[in-house]
C-alpha cells in the first residue's frame, strides 16, 4: 500500500475525506482513486454526491479505470452505488473492464459488483453473464456471495438458470453457515423469478427457524412470503413466525 492510500484509509469522515481528496487529487493513482471513492461510498454515502469532490473523482477513475485491478474495479463500482451516483460512462467502463478481467475476480468482487449495477438499475447483460461464468467456476460460493448473487440477478429480472442452479446447490451445501438475513435475500431472490427449487426452501426454512430468536421480523416475513409465493408449504416455518 502506498503512502497516499495509507493516509486515505486512516481518514473515517466524509468532510475528511473529501478534504484531503480535494488538496491531494493531483497526486492519486489508480488506487488512491478508488481507495478515496469506496471511503466516501463507505463513510458518506449518497450524502456526499453533490460536492465537487465526488463530481471529479469519477472523472479521473473513468481516465484509469482500464488499469484498475479486480478490488479496485468492484469497489468502484460499490462506491458509486453507495453514493447514488449513476455516472453511465464510468459503469460503462467498469463493466468493459470488468469483463476483461473476470478470470481475476473472486467471490465478494462478483457480488459487489452485481450488487452495485442492480442498485443503480444497470442492466449490463454482457457483464451479469460473465459474472455468473465466474461465479459458477469458483471452488465455493459463500453465503454471503450466494444471497448477494442472488439478490442482484432477481432485482435486474435476470433469471440465468445454471447460475440459479449453481447458487441453490452452494447454498444448501452450506446451510448451517446461513444467518436470517442471507435467507431472506436469497427465498426473496428465487420468489422474484418464481424459481420453484423445492430442496434449497426447505433448507432456507429450516435455516430460518434455528437462529429465530435472532432474526428480525422483517427477515422471517420475507422469507415466509418467499416460500408461499413459490406455493412451498413450509408449516413449521409458518407456525414458528405465528
Amino acid at each position: 500500500m502506498n503512502r497516499i492510500n495509507q493516509e486515505i484509509v486512516e481518514l473515517s469522515s466524509a468532510p475528511d475525506l473529501l478534504a484531503f481528496s480535494s488538496e491531494r487529487m493531483l497526486e492519486f493513482d489508480a488506487m488512491n482513486i478508488s481507495t478515496a471513492l469506496h471511503r466516501l461510498g463507505r463513510h458518506g454515502g449518497h450524502a456526499c454526491r453533490n460536492s465537487n469532490v465526488v463530481a471529479s473523482l469519477p472523472s479521473a477513475a473513468l481516465a484509469t479505470c482500464t488499469v484498475f485491478n479486480a478490488r479496485e474495479l468492484s469497489g468502484t463500482a460499490w462506491a458509486m452505488s453507495a453514493m447514488l451516483c449513476r455516472n453511465w460512462p464510468l459503469l460503462a467502463s467498469i463493466a468493459c473492464a470488468a469483463i476483461a478481467t473476470i478470470s481475476e475476480f473472486v467471490g465478494q468482487n462478483l457480488a459487489n459488483s452485481a450488487w452495485a449495477f442492480a442498485h443503480l438499475e444497470m442492466r449490463h447483460i454482457p457483464l451479469l453473464d460473465s459474472i455468473a461464468a465466474a461465479a459458477m467456476h469458483l471452488q465455493e460460493l459463500v453465503p454471503q456471495n450466494c444471497s448477494g448473487l442472488a439478490w442482484a440477478f432477481s432485482t435486474m429480472l435476470y433469471g440465468h438458470d445454471p447460475l440459479f442452479d449453481a447458487i441453490a446447490a452452494a447454498s444448501i451445501a452450506n446451510s448451517s453457515e446461513f444467518c436470517p438475513q442471507h435467507c431472506s435475500m436469497t427465498a426473496w431472490a428465487f420468489a422474484k423469478l418464481l424459481i420453484l427449487n423445492c430442496p434449497l426452501l426447505d433448507s432456507i426454512a429450516a435455516s430460518s427457524m434455528r437462529p429465530l430468536a435472532e432474526s428480525k421480523q422483517q427477515e422471517l416475513t420475507n422469507t415466509a412470503w418467499a416460500v408461499a409465493k413459490c406455493s412451498f408449504v413450509h408449516w413449521p416455518l409458518f407456525q414458528a413466525i405465528a
